[in-house]
């Protein structure tokens, strides 16, 4: 079943796509933002996004508010929203679902972040949508630039087709149309 098999990837494959993902980052010199995974933490999976540096350093945050599947896989939310500094300024990433809720978005108005990442995989278009106008919003509110990125799974095959967007803060220089 669904939660068996993502225990299993919690366990046996994550670690070594975060691996892949730093050596990436540390081959390209470049800092390379992955996709969310599963990820065993003592005896609770979390789902966790992983940004790597080209100096090797990681940085994992975990997703804090959980959608109804993973509630069903008993996935245990993180406790914290990271801040941390980085060559393009203060940092925080909010995974999916996370970037769509208030009290997030109320904390994130005290950092005082240059940059929100929203890397998200949704189940439908509508999710996907819902992120993306979410994350739009945080720009706008945290008059912050916003970097996402989804994917959804195509309705009818198993592809998946995505949406990326980088939103600049407004204000004067920037452009007045989307």
């Amino acid at each position: 079943n669904d939660r068996q098999q993502l225990a299993r990837l919690a366990v046996e494959m994550t670690p070594q796509y975060f691996d892949w993902i730093k050596a990436q980052a540390i081959r390209t010199q470049m800092s390379i933002l992955g996709g969310t995974s599963p990820r065993k933490v003592g005896n609770d999976i979390v789902n966790t996004a992983i940004l790597a540096f080209p100096n090797g350093e990681v940085i994992l945050q975990d997703k804090l508010f959980m959608t109804p599947s993973e509630k069903e896989w008993e996935w245990t939310p993180g406790t914290t929203l990271k801040v941390f500094q980085t060559p393009w300024g203060k940092t925080a990433i909010t995974t999916c679902f996370d970037c769509e809720y208030p009290g997030v978005s109320n904390l994130l108005t005290t950092k005082n972040i240059d940059m929100l990442l929203v890397p998200s995989w949704t189940s439908t278009e509508q999710g996907l949508n819902r992120v993306e106008w979410t994350s739009r919003a945080r720009a706008v509110e945290q008059h912050t630039y916003v970097v996402k990125t989804g994917t959804v799974p195509s309705p009818t095959d198993s592809e998946h087709f995505g949406l990326a967007t980088i939103v600049t803060p407004q204000d004067s220089g920037f452009p007045t149309t989307i």
